[in-house]
């Protein structure tokens, strides 16, 4: 928030400058120099902090907002990826190494608590809900081995993909979210 407060007190003597050196009184040499620098005074000011205030309101909103989008695709790859182990080895040995599964494991486990503490959900709830959904994708990818679904695998397989790769991850961009 500091920062914020910061940039708008620089926006605001940079704009005042700029009016003071090339706006309409900066030509007219008997305008003195107080009524050269009160020139546009409350409209300037009314800008800029309203300016302001509009982007710390979005940046407010973006956060909270891609927050809540990351903490839905980390649980849902946590979950997925730390159930893997329920479907078949051999199929599971083609399509992902078990060193980049794990580490993409631990950095969606991180990314759920950090974004879950962002949102106000307690750190208890955050490890219950990974542990709840990941026990309900073991036992999905469990009956699906078990009645050797070949298309559910492949599905799975697919979705497993997805999560290591990245694709579907939110964004993130400030002005695109």
């Amino acid at each position: 928030m500091l920062g914020i407060i910061e940039w708008t007190l620089f926006l605001y003597l940079a704009l005042k400058v700029c009016h003071f050196l090339f706006g309409p009184l900066a030509r007219r040499t008997d305008a003195p120099l107080w009524t050269k620098l009160r020139s546009g005074e409350p409209m300037l000011m009314i800008g800029v902090f309203g300016s302001s205030a509009l982007l710390t309101i979005y940046g407010m909103w973006f956060s909270h907002t891609n927050a809540e989008r990351w903490y839905a695709y980390s649980t849902g790859c946590y979950a997925k990826l730390a159930a893997a182990h329920q479907l078949p080895l051999l199929m599971r040995a083609k399509n992902f190494g078990a060193y980049d599964a794990a580490m993409i494991t631990s950095n969606y486990f991180d990314s759920a608590e950090i974004h879950g503490l962002k949102l106000g959900i307690r750190l208890e709830v955050i490890k219950k809900k990974l542990n709840y959904d990941g026990l309900s994708y073991s036992g999905y990818y469990g009956r699906i081995t078990a009645k050797n679904d070949r298309r559910a695998i492949a599905a799975s397989f697919a979705d497993l993909h997805r999560c290591l790769k990245h694709v579907g991850a939110p964004r993130g961009e400030f002005l695109s979210p």
